[in-house]
């Protein structure tokens, strides 16, 4: 018992000392079995191409490309690698990506194979290709579109039909497939609605085919489907182009009598085509019903039978209809205004028309130079230059600029007159104004050192401690000195007195001249012309304003005889110095409007007025 006990002891170490000697050159083997596994295993993962990353990673970076070419490589790139399959956004994205730069052909590559893959394609992903297709001007893509919705199965919704046909008709040669698609699709599971019906109606219409848009309107009621404002307002509007406003007028009725309220553009349509026709009566009548039928009239409206008023040559009925807009909610603004001094210009009705003007003005409406130029002339037929010159007077103090044909209008009225001093009381309201800084035509003379005079002389004499007498006796005046004040240095400024001057005085005297050629010194204009005093006043000595007035008179160039006259204003009016001689540097410069009209002549026109008064 005790021998056989031992003897299973011993075999049991001795088995335990076999398999554990030779569980060691197995386990040895295993080893390098999965060493060269996992060797293989990684050649294999070196040779194969990187993983691009998820489909959403890959639609995030399409998405984000702005060259669509790039975009396309990126989705050819992730479509190569195994077991790869984009998600419909991505083709999404991608399709339109390609279709809005106008890769076309690549974009419809990419349709065929959202059918192979089974995805669920979206309507709003045809809306899009079809929108883009028209607004490339390709409406025969667009038509193959819609039926490119059939093939993958999914049924065209009512937007893409009115998508397709406002695409189609707004090309003639179309307007037979529009038509022809729009009484098909029906057969496609498509129900026109009222828009569609507006599309065909209008395209039609313009095309001047009314009767096929009366019988699609007539078609609607039929097959229950409701028109609107827009329906009556397309058909009115094709009626009042075929000159059938009675029609027109009628088809209104109808709508007010079947519950609907017209909008402002069906009672403009109307309005227009009334006043066209000169039915002026009724077209007041029409506006005075408007705020009943509920639509109250607007600017534009009132302004239709404004100017219809005023080409008939009623400017009085016009004048009521501009006096009634303020109680009925609605301001006359500037074309109000000028249509009715135009009117009144055109009856012959200047004093009304410059009562206007002035309304006008006052409002902050500056009256188009036309207008002003027809009230103007208006004037000056009649005689009645003073009032002429009173409207400019206006215009010049509102800050507006009368147009050149308006001073060449007016120019030879005046200097028709041979009473000065009667003009003078005209003109010296316009010729003395403190023009704005912002008026068009002079620009007025701004007050720092640029501006300052140049020229000055002191005069002196006697004027006793005792002299009550304020009037400046001449006689006992002498030069002291005379001095030109240099812009360059500082604002005081010391002159020397002469030394002939040894009289003793009491009393000095400054006297400022400022010459119109002077002042342009520092304004850099361009160089005056020496063309006309050349041409017309070559064979003179000296040119006095007597000789300037005969070759005005026998000039025959409109432009030149404009320029001679401005001129002939600035001796006679301005200086007012007869039998003298012109500033010849005044004919030079005015042969340059732009340089003459930026003379600031209101503030020469205060120098000369005081340097008269001192000189007199």
């Amino acid at each position: 018992m005790h021998l056989a006990s031992l003897r299973c002891s011993f075999l049991s170490k001795v088995q335990k000392f076999s398999v554990s000697y030779c569980s060691s050159p197995l386990n040895h083997l295993k080893q390098e079995q999965d060493d060269w596994y996992r060797q293989k295993n990684q050649e294999r993962k070196e040779n194969e191409e990187p993983s691009i990353g998820s489909p959403a990673r890959i639609q995030k970076l399409i998405a984000s490309q702005s060259d669509p070419l790039l975009a396309k490589e990126i989705f050819d790139l992730a479509s190569r690698q195994p077991n790869f399959r984009h998600s419909y956004a991505t083709c999404h994205t991608l399709i339109l990506k390609l279709g809005r730069s106008h890769h076309f052909s690549l974009m419809e590559a990419l349709l065929p194979n959202l059918k192979c893959h089974h995805y669920s394609i979206s309507p709003s992903l045809f809306a899009h290709i079809i929108q883009i297709y028209g607004d490339a001007k390709l409406p025969a893509k667009a038509l193959k579109t819609f039926y490119t919705i059939l093939e993958f199965n999914i049924k065209p919704l009512t937007k893409h039909l009115n998508q397709i046909l406002e695409i189609l008709v707004a090309n003639n040669n179309f307007l037979r497939p529009a038509f022809d698609l729009f009484r098909s699709a029906h057969k496609y599971g498509v129900s026109p609605n009222t828009k569609s019906y507006n599309i065909l109606m209008r395209a039609f219409c313009l095309n001047g085919d009314l009767s096929i848009a009366y019988s699609l309107f007539n078609q609607m009621f039929k097959r229950d489907v409701l028109p609107d404002v827009e329906s009556y307002r397309i058909l009115m509007q094709g009626l009042c182009r075929k000159s059938q406003v009675n029609k027109a007028v009628d088809l209104l009725e109808d709508m007010l009598n079947k519950g609907f309220v017209p909008d402002t553009l069906s009672y403009t349509t109307l309005l227009n085509s009334l006043c066209r026709k000169k039915k002026l009566k009724e077209a007041y009548k029409l506006l005075c019903r408007m705020k009943v039928k509920g639509c109250n009239p607007d600017i534009v409206h009132y302004n239709t039978v404004i100017s219809g008023y005023c080409k008939v040559g009623c400017a009085a009925d016009a004048c009521k209809v501009l006096e009634d807009m303020p109680s009925n909610g609605c301001l006359p603004n500037l074309l109000s205004y000028q249509n009715i001094v135009g009117g009144l210009c055109n009856q012959g009705m200047y004093d009304e028309a410059k009562s206007y003007i002035k309304v006008m003005m006052a409002k902050g409406f500056p009256p188009h130079f036309s207008v002003v130029h027809m009230l103007i002339k208006g004037f000056c037929k009649i005689g009645r230059v003073e009032d002429a010159c009173e409207v400019l007077f206006e215009l010049l103090r509102y800050g507006n600029s009368p147009h050149a044909d308006t001073w060449a209008e007016i120019l030879p009225r005046i200097c028709e007159s041979y009473d000065t001093e009667a003009m003078w009381d005209i003109l010296k309201r316009v010729l003395k104004m403190e023009i704005r800084p912002d008026t068009k035509i002079v620009d007025s003379v701004a007050y720092d050192r640029s501006s300052a005079p140049k020229h000055c002389t002191v005069s002196g004499w006697m004027q006793g401690q005792d002299s009550t007498d304020l009037e400046i006796d001449t006689t006992k005046m002498f030069l002291l000195t005379e001095f030109t004040y240099d812009l360059d240095k500082s604002n005081a400024q010391t002159c020397k007195v002469q030394s002939t001057a040894s009289n003793l005085v009491d009393t000095i005297r400054l006297d400022v001249y400022i010459q119109p050629w002077e002042c342009f010194s520092y304004m850099h204009l361009p160089t005056e012309s020496t063309r006309l005093a050349n041409e017309y006043f070559n064979e003179f000595g000296h040119v006095t304003i007597e000789d300037l007035e005969a070759v005005f008179k026998e000039v025959e160039d409109e432009e030149d005889k404009y320029k001679l006259g401005l001129v002939l204003i600035y001796e006679r009016i301005l200086r007012a110095k007869m039998g003298t001689s012109i500033e010849m540097d005044v004919l030079n410069i005015v042969d340059n409007l732009e340089l003459f009209n930026k003379y600031p002549w209101a503030k020469m026109f205060h120098i000369h007025l005081f340097m008269g008064i001192g000189e007199s």
